[in-house]
């Protein structure tokens, strides 16, 4: 009778040992699968971290880029073909033209091309030398006189009022080198920075049909392959 008490006593001991351990095991793969969890979260934190630390310096090296083509735009504002606008413009567009110096020996001459805005009672808001300079010609709040009679694609009309106008100069027989091209995109770029531009689109784009032909011959390929490489 002693003989099976200490048996039943030694299993139970057995038991209980096996039940701690099986608890233990429990236990340990608990924490396992929760340090596992934790190093994922961890993993998942420093990612998005890393793509947030990515945007900031893309963010900032744009912010250095538009800083820096800032500071070579030549102004030289002009008194004539516009409208100064008191309340702040909706800008969301800006509208290619070309043109060139056509009373004058040089048609690439910047101060010629002014002459004849001048004479037009016209200009846009910048001009891009064939050098690639660019010039800004009046301030982008105020309502320049460089579209006309114009209809957006969408429908809207009077495109001058939600407008930037930038002007090649280059004649109707050639096309826009690559120091134009380059200068359009930084712009455009920068411009972005400051507006919600949502169309970029060409004069002729935007004119009745048959009415403007510019910006003349231009590639929007070519175009469109430097500015998406930003």
């Amino acid at each position: 009778m002693k003989k099976f008490k200490w048996f039943s006593v030694v299993v139970l001991v057995f038991v209980f040992l096996g039940l701690a351990t099986d608890k233990l095991a429990l236990a340990k793969g608990d924490e396992n699968r929760a340090a596992k969890e934790e190093l994922k979260q961890i993993i998942r934190v420093q990612k998005e971290l890393d793509k947030v630390v990515g945007i900031v310096n893309i963010l900032a090296e744009r912010y250095k880029a538009n800083k820096e083509f800032e500071s070579k735009i030549i102004t030289k504002l002009v008194p004539w073909g516009h409208d100064v606008m008191l309340e702040k413009r909706n800008i969301d567009t800006v509208v290619v033209h070309s043109s060139y110096d056509a009373l004058g020996m040089n048609p690439y001459d910047v101060d010629g091309v002014m002459y004849e805005y001048l004479l037009y009672d016209v200009g846009p808001h910048y001009l891009i030398s064939g050098t690639g300079e660019v010039y800004r010609m009046m301030n982008d709040n105020d309502l320049a006189w460089h579209a006309g009679v114009s209809q957006m694609p969408d429908g809207r009309k009077s495109v001058n009022k939600f407008s930037i106008g930038v002007e090649l100069i280059q004649t109707d027989k050639e096309e826009a080198n690559y120091l134009e091209y380059k200068a359009l995109v930084d712009l455009i770029n920068y411009l972005q920075s400051k507006y919600n531009i949502k169309y970029i689109i060409g004069h002729s784009d935007i004119a009745p049909k048959g009415k403007k032909t510019d910006p003349w011959n231009f590639d929007w390929h070519k175009f469109d392959r430097l500015y998406f490489k930003k």
